[in-house]
This record gives structure tokens, C-alpha cells and sequence, in this order.
């Protein structure tokens, strides 16, 4: 009974937003072309995406072999058909080193741009 209201209640909620954007988008049209992206990733753009796993992984505290998890690997599928994710070794790996070592980097410039810089005594 539960999964029957639970079903209908996701059908109404898909109906009644595809409905809005029929009317709301009457006056304009769009081409196709502003929707679908190519299916090939540039290695630019698959740097872009490992650099964005890497910090949602670790901001958010989310262990690292959740990137081999179906259900994970099916979103991502989803979202970007033509990614492979990288597998856990990589993640927590050579991908989370590289971005410790530009955080480093970038807390080393800081750094040596500051002045007068003390430390303090409790």
C-alpha cells in the first residue's frame, strides 16, 4: 500500500513538472544542440572531473571505495556517459596527491606573500 502511494505520488510529481515546462517554454525553442554535450571528454575536461570527485570525496567524508559502488558508478554513468571513474587506488591515490600537493603549494605561496606573521602563546 505503501509503495502504491509512494509511486503514484513520483508520477503526479514528474506530470505536473513536465506540464510546467511545456507552458512555461511555449514561446521559446531551444535547439537540441544546447542539451547534449559530445561523447567524447577531452582530458581537460576528465582532469576537471577527478579534481571534483577528489574534493567531494574528501569535504565530505565519503570513504573512497564508494567510487567502485554499481549504484555510485550508475550515477556518474548518468550524469556523464562518456567518464570512467577512476578506481579507489587512483582516487585515494595519485589523484588525492596531486590535489594535497597543489593545496600545499598554493598554502606555501600564502605564505611567503604574508608579513609579519607570529606565533602565539596560550
Amino acid at each position: 500500500m505503501f509503495l502504491e502511494q509512494l509511486i503514484t505520488k513520483a508520477a503526479e510529481v514528474n506530470e505536473s513538472t513536465t506540464k510546467k515546462r511545456k507552458y512555461s517554454n511555449q514561446s521559446i525553442q531551444t535547439k537540441i544542440a544546447d542539451y547534449v554535450e559530445s561523447t567524447k571528454l577531452t582530458p581537460e575536461r576528465i582532469k576537471d572531473i577527478n579534481w571534483a570527485l577528489v574534493k567531494a570525496f574528501v569535504v565530505c567524508g565519503i570513504p573512497f571505495h564508494i567510487i567502485e559502488n554499481p549504484f555510485f558508478v550508475e550515477l556518474l554513468k548518468t550524469l556523464r556517459p562518456a567518464y570512467e571513474p577512476p578506481s579507489r587506488d587512483i582516487l585515494s591515490g595519485c589523484l588525492l596527491a596531486q590535489e594535497t600537493a597543489f593545496v600545499n603549494q598554493e598554502v606555501i605561496k600564502e605564505l611567503k606573500n604574508s608579513k609579519n606573521l607570529t606565533l602565539g602563546m596560550l
